[in-house]
């Protein structure tokens, strides 16, 4: 073999590539009766006809690791593992997603150690989920995301070099829209975070409401978040008064009273 080229079973035959087409054991032992085989002793005769055969079954084993060799599974593995890693570094202790991120990890390389893989898809994939992970630890708008969710798609793409071997376009679909799901929504709780008022430090006290502690006129104090302020005013208040804050200067708030509705 010097070239590789796709054929079917009758131009394979024809071309000599292979001695005999079967349809199935029986078949192959009675067309095989009578060949001469060029052995490193010799030539030796066959002579398979009628002869018994015995069925050796595929341990349990090796179905497993049939299953994990599947390119479909090892691709889910893979993605599983990464994503089980980067949330156990999220939320360091939870120790589950971890665990079961390393060992569909371990087990992806197995699969992909007995596959033709094209390490630069392998390296496309594992940066555009590291990428898409970044862009949840440090929002930058979609650039991170985006840059991930595109890198993901291609590396899925080019993962695997046999055309027979090729991941499932439907999965590659679907892992990417929720790879892309995922970047906007992260890109819409930010926003929305933006949008938001502070609610913490100086900022978070203008506008909050609060109870005048004691009558005073000028400065005196208030209670606010069960705490109590001093404050100042431009008119005089009275103990039990709604008031609203207006500024705060140092540990000074600046109240104005509510006035009540009739």
């Amino acid at each position: 073999m010097r070239e590789a080229v796709s054929l079917t079973a009758s131009e394979a035959l024809a071309l000599k590539v292979v001695d005999i087409v079967a349809t199935d054991l029986d078949d192959l032992l009675r067309q095989a009766d009578g060949r001469k085989v060029v052995m490193g002793s010799g030539t030796v005769q066959l002579k398979t006809a009628g002869l018994s055969t015995i069925r050796i079954l595929p341990t349990w084993q090796n179905r497993i690791l049939a299953v994990i060799s599947d390119p479909n599974v090892t691709y889910l593995l893979l993605l599983l593992g990464m994503y089980g890693l980067i949330y156990e570094l999220a939320n360091p202790g939870v120790f589950f997603p971890g665990v079961v991120g390393a060992i569909s990890l371990l087990l992806a390389l197995y699969g992909f150690q007995v596959l033709p893989i094209n390490y630069s898809g392998l390296a496309l994939i594992i940066l555009g989920i590291s990428l898409i992970a970044a862009e949840a630890f440090m929002p930058s708008f979609g650039s991170l995301g985006i840059g991930g969710t595109v890198a993901f798609a291609i590396g899925s793409l080019i993962l695997l070099d046999e055309e027979s071997l090729r991941i499932s376009l439907t999965l590659i679909a679907g892992t990417t829209l929720v790879s892309a799901a995922f970047v906007f929504w992260m890109m819409g709780r930010m926003a929305s975070l933006r949008r938001r008022p502070v609610r913490t430090g100086a900022e978070a006290l203008i506008g909050m409401i609060g109870e005048v502690r004691e009558d005073f006129s000028g400065d005196g104090r208030i209670w606010l978040m069960g705490e109590s302020w001093q404050a100042k005013a431009g008119e005089s208040l009275q103990k039990g008064d709604k008031v609203q804050v207006k500024a705060k200067e140092g540990l000074v708030l600046t109240v104005e009273k509510i006035k009540e509705e009739h």
